[in-house]
């Protein structure tokens, strides 16, 4: 390409596209070393310099000097800008809403490209406009314990000192560098930055950062802590999403984020197992319970060794919820009472859960009744099984027979697996059902042999459906 400097120059002015620029750079040394520079300054000029962000991401420290060279002032953040203007230089948007070159080779941990820039003058408090984050928050979070020492010699605090109106608030609400890390479970930043704090402070803040250690599951961590003497059962609150504020003491919390052996590890070193827990709808539970809805089996076997209050209310809870590993282990401690009107067992029927109907069978509980729920509930995976575990079809001395109830609802699957395991049927049943009902369930009920005379004078079947 033999063109004067200036035409090529005056192409590149011309142009709306930092991308074709950087195509027709890459032409020929000549134009590299004619455009390339014209495009960092283009970009610091025209874009704000948005560029850098994408080259900080990448760890790329020539690229990071080269907008520092054109004009790039590292100490300011960037003004917020389209989207589809951000990262036109390199044609992608960048990672997440962070404005500044700092926090995205943070983010990504390089830390020679942080140690140049802190040197170059960068604010090591930089704050991202529409999140709030921090370096050191960042850092915290994605536990880079040089970068975090890097940033903390330089001078940052990483403070959330927030105004109310603030946009996106709840994503950073109550987040400080040694609390996101311990909720995190970067034992070896936590150690860091509490070893900066005063000995009097040290005892609240362990005590702050219990509960989001229990919810990272890091037993060393909680040790740790509470070897500084903080409050085992200190109740705190923060935001673990944007959308989503818990809070609890550290057991709690081990408790919501399934944390078995660390429930065992609080527990005996005086965590409260009484301590009461407060719903979404703010209802009032215990922790059993808590574990019961979440379906944590394992935290429920530790818990079962000191509550076992309720026992019934958790087995209906755990049965309607479908958590057959709970019911297993409630099991282990459950009673059946046979006098009960309505059983667990009945439960499972009524809402088809097969795999804790298996687990039922052979326990003490009433599957005669479970046949006639399930019957009721229709649901045929439920009467095959409990008529193969050798449930009687005919149950006598009931008013209503379970086959009656299957031909009133005219639930054909459920009627031909009572004919197939021998039901009978009642001569009254069998004249009502053929007037009354469909050709296909008279037909059924015509094959069905009437139920022998001993068992009508036992009041078997005797009012209409």
């Amino acid at each position: 390409m033999r063109l004067p400097a200036e035409l090529i120059l005056l192409v590149a002015e011309k142009s709306h596209s930092q991308r074709d620029v950087n195509a027709l750079a890459r032409v020929n040394r000549r134009t590299f070393s004619l455009l390339i520079p014209w495009l960092y300054k283009h970009n610091v000029r025209r874009h704000n310099g948005t560029g850098i962000c994408k080259a900080a991401e990448l760890g790329c420290l020539a690229a990071v000097k080269r907008f520092l060279a054109a004009g790039f002032d590292v100490r300011n953040g960037l003004p917020l800008v389209a989207p589809d203007r951000v990262q036109e230089f390199v044609g992608s948007t960048p990672a997440g809403d962070i404005e500044h070159p700092l926090l995205h080779a943070v983010q990504r941990g390089h830390l020679h490209l942080v140690l140049y820039l802190l040197n170059e003058g960068t604010d090591p408090d930089v704050r991202a406009t529409s999140s709030g984050m921090t370096p050191l928050l960042v850092a915290a979070r994605h536990g880079s314990l040089s970068i975090v020492k890097a940033l903390t010699e330089a001078g940052a605090e990483g403070s959330c000192c927030f105004e109310a109106h603030e946009p996106r608030l709840m994503e950073t609400i109550q987040r400080t560098p040694v609390r996101e890390a311990a909720f995190h479970g970067h034992l070896g930043v936590v150690k860091y930055l509490l070893s900066l704090s005063n000995k009097k402070d040290r005892h609240l803040l362990a005590s702050k950062c219990l509960p989001e250690a229990a919810a990272s599951g890091n037993t060393g961590l909680i040790l740790f802590l509470v070897a500084q003497e903080g409050d085992i059962n200190y109740r705190g609150w923060f935001w673990e999403t944007r959308h989503t504020m818990s809070s609890g003491t550290a057991l709690a919390f081990a408790i919501m984020h399934n944390h078995a052996e660390l429930v065992q590890v609080l527990i005996r070193h005086g965590a409260c197992v009484d301590e009461p827990v407060r719903t979404t709808a703010g209802r009032v539970t215990t922790l059993l319970e808590k574990a019961v809805d979440l379906g944590h089996h394992q935290v429920v076997k530790v818990l079962l060794n000191y509550d076992i209050r309720s026992l019934d209310l958790r087995m209906r809870n755990a049965v309607s919820r479908g958590h057959a590993a709970v019911v297993e282990v409630l099991l282990t401690r459950y009673q059946p009472r046979p006098s009960d009107p309505w059983s667990p067992l009945d439960d499972a029927a009524m809402c088809g859960h097969i795999d804790i109907v298996r687990l039922f069978t052979g326990k003490g509980f009433d599957e005669e009744q479970a046949l006639f729920t399930a019957v009721l509930y229709k649901r045929a995976n439920i009467v095959d099984f409990l008529l193969e575990h050798g449930t009687n079809p005919d149950v006598p001395n009931s008013i209503r027979s379970p086959l009656r109830l299957a031909l009133h609802y005219g639930h054909a699957p459920i009627i031909k697996a009572f004919l197939l395991f021998g039901a009978h049927i009642h001569p009254d049943d069998q004249r009502w059902f053929r007037c009354h009902s469909s050709k296909e369930i008279a037909a059924l009920a015509e094959q069905f042999p009437i139920v022998p005379s001993y068992l009508v004078a036992r009041q078997w079947s005797l009012c209409s459906p």
